[in-house]
């Protein structure tokens, strides 16, 4: 018999397709016992004629019909439990013993009858572990052997050794051909389910890519854990680091119990902190028994575990896990598959962020847009203002010079100038934008007295500040360092702003207080104010609270 025969008593092979195979050896074996048995039976009797003794052929005529009754025996349902083996070692006996009288009926051992014995051994040895081989073989050597003892035994025979060499041979090659049939279809099926396992395992990671696509990081990690599990474990989760990579919170979950799901572990337990130290896959066969420093994780009992780091922008930025119940070291085609998937995540998860900046950098041109739109309606109409009305007094002046008396003509004039100072001032306030915007704005900072700062400023404004009471208050001999230029340009906004955007009576208040960095210049007014909606949007690029169009001049 083959070394690599099996040596239990009994071999289940639980696969349908092996188990057909079986079936099929079972049927066919039992057919070739009855086709032998009535072809012996019936060639004997047409050679001997019915006039001689035929009582071995009618045993074997008998025998062969017992083993037709035996194939429509229900075999489907016994192959593969635990009456096959029994049932088919009775029969074998009882054929034996009915083949053994045959045998004695036709007056010993020389009778060509036989060659059933090989039947019953080559039946025996296809379906039979080694144990039961040899069993069978040696209670046909028994049955034989008994025969010739009644007869002509004699041990030196060469004939008797030829014949019970033969069944030895039948029996070793039959059990050696059955068996490395059945191990080549298990063999075969085995690689045809580990290609099945892969393609599903390569459809799922692929299906897993495509719904990555696009999709915001949320998205991306509830396809990842999900994929995990079709993979074939029974639990999954990401966690994800906190920004300073002290703490990690599960926060996408599969399979766990409600209990262990919560944030802020720390980053240097468990199986993750193993792979934040390593920067590699872990894979375990049993991690109850390798990390029960996790108390809660270890009182699950967790069998194989694998957890591999998610690397996004050049930054471990989590750690996706997957769990089996059952032990057993992770194959290295799954953990292979594992780091794919946390791959395609962390690629995933470096488009979804560049998605997102995208969508920000969108939104941000879209809102610089509706700026530039604003700052063009602002310019508009703050323009408009002083240009049509010097364009309104030029005209008048062209028009009526020499209508008008001189106090009209130097009223006209006077606010002909005014209204090119306004000018003036909005197109040197855009240019102080564009500087600063290009970081071109030269300062030239001096020590400067600040009170008398502020009295120049605010005498050159009194013509304003006819419909708005002002009041400074700065301390004589306060010093800054500034540039005078700039600081006035700064004052002269402030205090234009508070009487264009106020209502006429209402006060004006300019107010130097010392600070410990420094000094505080504040100007304030008693008008409306500004609404709350517009408070966060102050110092924007061009921003104006309020309707353009409904502006005061």
């Amino acid at each position: 018999m083959s070394d690599h025969a099996p040596t239990s008593p009994v071999r289940y092979l639980p696969d349908p397709e092996v188990r057909e195979f079986r079936i099929r050896i079972v049927h066919f074996g039992l057919q070739a016992q009855w086709l032998a048995l009535l072809v012996l039976g019936a060639s004997s009797v047409l050679a001997r004629g019915m006039g001689e003794d035929i009582q071995p052929e009618a045993e074997l005529i008998i025998g062969a019909a017992l083993t037709v009754l035996v194939t429509v025996l229900p075999w489907r349902r016994i192959v593969g439990t635990r009456l096959e083996i029994p049932v088919l070692a009775a029969w074998s006996i009882g054929l034996l013993i009915v083949v053994t009288m045959a045998i004695d009926s036709a007056g010993g051992g020389r009778s060509n009858i036989f060659v059933v014995y090989g039947l019953t051994v080559v039946l025996s040895s296809a379906l039979f572990s080694l144990t039961m081989q040899t069993v069978m073989l040696m209670v046909t050597y028994a049955f034989y052997i008994g025969v010739l003892w009644r007869h002509d035994f004699n041990v030196d025979s060469p004939d008797l050794v030829l014949r019970l060499g033969s069944l030895a041979v039948l029996m070793f090659l039959a059990g050696h051909l059955s068996w490395e049939l059945i191990r080549q279809k298990e063999a075969h099926l085995a690689a045809n389910s580990e290609l099945v396992r892969r393609a599903e395992v390569l459809a799922a990671v692929a299906r897993a890519a495509r719904e990555m696509t696009l999709r915001s990081s949320s998205e991306v990690l509830d396809v990842v854990v999900d994929t995990a599990i079709e993979l074939g474990f029974a639990t999954a989760d990401l966690s994800l680091f906190s920004d300073d990579g002290s703490t990690y919170t599960m926060a996408h979950v599969r399979g766990w119990p409600e209990v262990l799901v919560r944030a802020d572990r720390p980053s240097t337990e468990g199986m993750t902190g193993r792979v934040v130290a390593t920067g590699k896959t872990l894979a375990v066969a049993d991690y109850s028994s390798f990390d029960a420093s996790v108390e809660d994780f270890a009182g699950v009992g967790v069998g194989a575990l694998i957890s591999t780091p998610i690397y996004a922008e050049g930054k471990m930025v989590g750690v996706l896990s997957a769990a089996r119940w059952e032990t057993g070291e992770p194959s290295e085609e799954e953990i292979e598959v594992f780091e794919l998937l946390a791959s395609l995540a962390g690629r995933a998860l470096e488009g979804a962020r560049r998605f997102a900046i995208e969508r920000e950098s969108v939104a941000r041109l879209e809102e610089l847009d509706r700026m530039k739109s604003d700052f063009i309606t602002t310019v508009s109409h703050e323009l408009r203002t002083p240009l049509t009305a010097i364009q309104g007094m030029g005209r008048t002046l062209v028009d009526r010079w020499d209508d008008l008396d001189d106090e009209v003509r130097r009223e006209l004039i006077g606010r002909l100038t005014a209204n090119a100072d306004s000018l003036h001032r909005i197109i040197v306030t855009l240019l102080d934008f564009s500087r600063i915007e290009a970081g071109r704005l030269d300062t030239q900072p001096v020590a400067i007295d600040l009170k008398q700062l502020v009295h120049d400023v605010t005498d050159r404004l009194e013509g304003l500040f006819v419909t708005h009471p002002l009041a400074t208050s700065v301390d004589s001999g306060t010093t800054v360092w500034a540039d005078p230029v700039l600081l006035e340009r700064v004052l002269e906004n402030l205090l234009a702003n508070a009487i264009q955007h106020t209502p006429p009576g209402t006060r004006v208040a300019l107010a130097a207080a010392p600070e410990a960095a420094g000094i505080r210049i504040s100007v304030s007014d008693t008008g409306p104010g500004i609404a709350p909606a517009d408070l966060e949007r102050i110092g924007e690029r061009f921003f104006r609270g309020g309707d353009p169009n409904t502006r005061p001049s």
